[in-house]
């Protein structure tokens, strides 16, 4: 089959699944905010236990990066990627 690049674009764009712009945008800013609010929950807790400001920011990112990648190795956001 030889196709120009007309009627190639013609042909993906009948077959493409639209986005629901709309819905992902929602999810986004919950989780996004999800995310935001366990951060700053992790830095009250830390400034609690007496840390300084910068170690108590420092201990945070490591918080958010260590369950990221322990959530990624046990699927959950794999799960999470489906739903949305």
């Amino acid at each position: 089959m030889n196709f120009d690049r007309r009627r190639y674009l013609s042909r993906v764009g009948e077959r493409e699944r639209r986005s629901p712009i709309l819905k992902n945008c929602l999810f986004s800013f919950l989780f996004g905010g999800g995310i935001c609010a366990l951060g700053q929950l992790l830095l009250s807790l830390y400034l609690f236990w007496g840390l300084s400001e910068r170690d108590a920011g420092t201990l945070v990112a490591v918080t958010l990066i260590f369950l990221a990648a322990v959530l990624t190795g046990i699927g959950v956001f794999d799960s999470i990627a489906r739903v949305l």
